[in-house]
């Protein structure tokens, strides 16, 4: 009888036992992916508006749609800006209603509506659809301000 050696069989690569758990892992690397890209493909300095500046892009004196929403919000002085953001078609600006911006002596603001010895600010233009004005205070009071482009509008901050 002949010795016959036997040589050992090569072993097959492991398989995986159920395909669905590697497609599975795919989908969840795909969707990393993709939230990845979005985060990072996301506008710089998005910041969140405390007030709106709407307009039907014609925004007339007896237009009741330009306005600023709400016409009266708080801040807290020192604390987080507040933060207005353009979300019509035409221009605005953001301007107090004190001596420095020459409001008081235009007539643009309401009776009485002096801002004066607080903060004064003047956006200049806010861009259209998205734009926005920031702006933190720094001394406790009642801030009137309007839209110099659109002296109708108005809005007031209550800084405390």
């Amino acid at each position: 009888m002949k010795n016959v050696e036997q040589s050992a069989k090569p072993t097959d690569a492991p398989k995986p036992r159920n395909k669905t758990v590697l497609y599975a892992i795919i989908v969840v690397v795909l969707i990393v992916v993709g939230v990845s890209v979005y985060i990072l493909t996301l506008p710089k300095g998005g910041t969140t508006a405390n007030v709106l500046i709407q307009d039907d892009s014609t925004c007339g004196p007896s237009d009741s749609a330009c306005l600023f929403s709400p016409a009266t919000i708080n801040a807290t002085v020192n604390g987080p800006a507040i933060v207005w953001q353009n979300n019509g078609g035409a221009f605005h600006t953001v301007t107090t209603c004190d001596a420095s911006t020459g409001a008081v002596t235009n007539s643009n603001c309401p009776n009485g509506a002096d801002a004066s010895g607080l903060d004064s600010f003047n956006s200049g233009s806010v861009n259209t659809h998205g734009g926005q004005f920031s702006h933190v205070f720094t001394k406790a009071g009642t801030y009137y301000y309007y839209c110099n482009i659109h002296p109708w509008m108005h809005g007031v901050v209550i800084a405390k």
